[in-house]
């Protein structure tokens, strides 16, 4: 029997303590592929909660994506719920009343988003009142992007704590 609460951050780690080396195979957009395993998502994912609380993230904020599935997403779904976030994924075929209407709604501070999606992003921006912070997975060579926003912290985070109960993610459709 357990006797703490069963919060997403603990499937994360018993994935890291047991499957460390477990391979996950990225296909990104370009056609590229990249390959990792749990023990690098994890410490990324605890450099991620880092720099959303540089960027004054708090728990119960919510971080939107606009991305495909591929690590940096993993990363981020952790990262966010790690830090007491809420993850709210951002359906890319909506229209543009609807994109406007959830990401308000939400009061999403940061989206994070693939590249081949800049276009809706620099569409939407006027649109998105709530949206503080704009960080591209995959930007084009020699641009800062996700990886450099997170390579910045050492990793050394402590996952917050909190109700099995509380909300960990977010997403208007189906």
């Amino acid at each position: 029997m357990q006797d703490w609460p069963l919060r997403v951050m603990r499937l994360v780690d018993h994935a890291e303590r047991e499957h460390g080396d477990g391979e996950i195979v990225s296909a990104w957009a370009d056609g590229s592929r990249t390959r990792s395993n749990w023990r690098d998502v994890v410490r990324d994912a605890r450099r991620m909660a880092q720099a959303l609380e540089r960027l004054g993230i708090r728990p119960s904020d919510r971080v939107a994506t606009l991305a495909m599935n591929h690590a940096h997403h993993l990363i981020a779904w952790y990262g966010t719920i790690g830090m007491g976030g809420i993850l709210h994924t951002i359906n890319p075929r909506l229209f543009a009343d609807q994109l406007e209407y959830i990401a308000n709604h939400a009061e999403d501070r940061v989206l994070l988003y693939d590249r081949v999606f800049a276009p809706l992003v620099e569409k939407m921006k006027p649109r998105w009142k709530t949206i503080e912070h704009y960080i591209c997975f995959d930007p084009p060579a020699g641009e800062p992007g996700f990886r450099q926003w997170i390579d910045a912290e050492d990793g050394d985070y402590r996952w917050v704590e909190g109700d099995e109960r509380d909300p960990c993610a977010l997403c208007y459709t189906s």
